[in-house]
């Protein structure tokens, strides 16, 4: 009976699985630079209910080898039309002329666990560094420990936070501090991108006299208008009062404008006392809260002419006061989605079907590139022309690169042999006569793009990580967003 329940369980409605790869990570991890593969629980009743619904985590059986299952994000859902542009997804009408884009905006409570810590004031040599003493461009300023002071002296107190990574998709972002230094010596020569959707929060502290501070970052596209962040806690009168602000300034004007502006009122501006400040700014909605207390937020839409962020600048601010200081700041960003592949292009998902993507999008084969590859086998096993029949043979394809191991190689080619080793949409291998050249005839072979993820190859919800949990090493149970 034990076995019986523990055979149903598996089938029908839990079972665990290892993460072997790092297209999910940080959210799941599989890495075998730093050795950590997370071992999770999936649900496989849930979608026997309910149907799969964009961001949720899925696992699902890979079109192009069943054998294999896979896990993903689902952002792409049938009957709908995308473009990745700018690190972002947005879903496009294509049936108004021309096309209109309406950008994917994640749930709130998905965002906040989706952030990857980018830098810390905490972080010693590395946090000093980040901030530009040299070019403060208002008041004196100075460290006391790990906390940050500025002092007034008529004119306000400004200055920029410049991370030594940059305003970049770094690949180690996010990352628990003792796995870093092995990601980035892995991957300290991977291509990086600009990123403006990042989340910057820092404890201000007044003094009697202080009157005001800020957080004030700007966005600025390759084409378009600047995109301007504010937000400011004001002394008034017997309180205070806070206010986030979306500007803009139309690119060699110098002259900005207030798009829109919210307020919270009876703010705590207390001398000595802590006030935390977090300004947001991710998927086209800017977002603030002052100790705990949020603005409801601005939605604003961007052409798509504007989604490439060329420029990102960031700084904090204060006014009044001879010892302001600021203290805990931490700064993350979001995921940037890569155009790998999709570059351009409007990417329409059938109906019945699901787009999936990986959270590591640096580092992930996913609905972006999958392809099949079919090839055509005579009857005495050699690889011939394809003819009206088609192809014999279909497979993912997955060419690999010299000098590189890759376990999902296929075609293999043994040069030597005059074999080559073909993995069809099954699992099934074959031993064909063939050389390199073969495969890049495009008489024998035939490629195409295959991105998409039908209702019945889903096979369940991923749950929770249960494994490693260690609390002196890698500890990584929790569920999953």
């Amino acid at each position: 009976m034990a076995v019986l329940l523990a055979v149903g369980l598996k089938y029908f409605l839990i079972e665990a699985y290892e993460i072997p790869t790092p297209s999910m990570q940080p959210t799941l991890m599989g890495s075998t630079v730093v050795g950590v593969h997370d071992r999770i629980l999936v649900d496989k009743a849930i979608y026997e209910t309910k149907e799969p619904k964009r961001w949720e985590v899925a696992v699902f059986r890979y079109p192009l080898n069943l054998s294999q299952n896979y896990v993903k994000r689902i952002v792409g859902v049938g009957g709908e039309s995308y473009r990745i542009q700018g690190g972002d997804v947005y879903r496009v009408d294509t049936e108004k002329s021309p096309p209109a884009y309406s950008i994917l905006r994640k749930p709130k409570s998905l965002q906040n666990s989706l952030w990857k810590r980018v830098w810390e004031q905490d972080d010693g040599d590395a946090a000093r560094r980040a901030v530009d003493m040299a070019n403060a461009r208002n008041g004196e300023w100075h460290w006391d420990d790990t906390d940050l002071v500025a002092t007034d002296k008529g004119a306000g107190a400004e200055i920029r936070i410049r991370p030594l990574d940059g305003f970049t998709d770094r690949y180690w972002h996010g990352y628990p501090d003792h796995l870093v230094p092995a990601l980035r010596s892995a991957h300290e020569m991977d291509p990086t991108n600009t990123v403006g959707d990042l989340r910057f929060e820092v404890s201000f502290v007044p003094d009697d006299t202080s009157t005001a501070a800020e957080i004030f970052l700007t966005e600025t596209p390759k084409m378009g208008d600047e995109r301007r962040f504010r937000l400011r806690i004001e002394k008034t009168g017997g309180g205070a009062t806070a206010t986030l602000e979306l500007g803009y300034e139309p690119q060699g004007t110098h002259k900005p404008r207030v798009g829109e502006v919210q307020e919270l009122e009876d703010v705590t501006f207390e001398p000595g006392t802590p006030i935390r400040l977090v300004l947001a700014n991710a998927d086209d909605h800017l977002s603030g809260s002052v100790d705990g207390r949020a603005f409801p937020g601005i939605d604003y839409d961007v052409a798509p002419s504007s989604l490439k962020t060329d420029r990102v600048e960031l700084s904090v601010n204060c006014a009044g006061g001879k010892h302001n200081i600021f203290r805990g700041a931490c700064l993350a960003r979001d995921i940037y989605y890569t155009d790998t592949e999709v570059e351009g292009q409007i990417i329409h998902v059938p109906e019945g079907h699901f787009w999936m993507l990986g959270d590591n999008t640096q580092n992930s084969a996913d609905g972006r590139m999958w392809r099949s590859i079919g090839i055509a086998v005579d009857k005495d096993g050699r690889i011939t022309d394809i003819g009206e029949a088609g192809p014999t043979l279909i497979g993912n394809a997955r060419r690999g690169t010299p000098g590189h191991i890759d376990n999902d190689e296929n075609p293999v080619v043994v040069e030597s042999k005059h074999r080559i080793v073909f993995t069809d949409l099954w699992g099934n291998e074959h031993v064909v006569i063939g050389t390199a050249a073969d495969l890049t005839n495009p008489a024998r072979v035939v490629e195409k793009y295959e991105r998409f993820v039908p209702r019945d190859a889903i096979i369940g919800r991923a749950l929770l990580v249960f494994w490693p949990a260690n609390p002196f090493g890698n500890f990584r149970l929790g569920t999953i967003r």
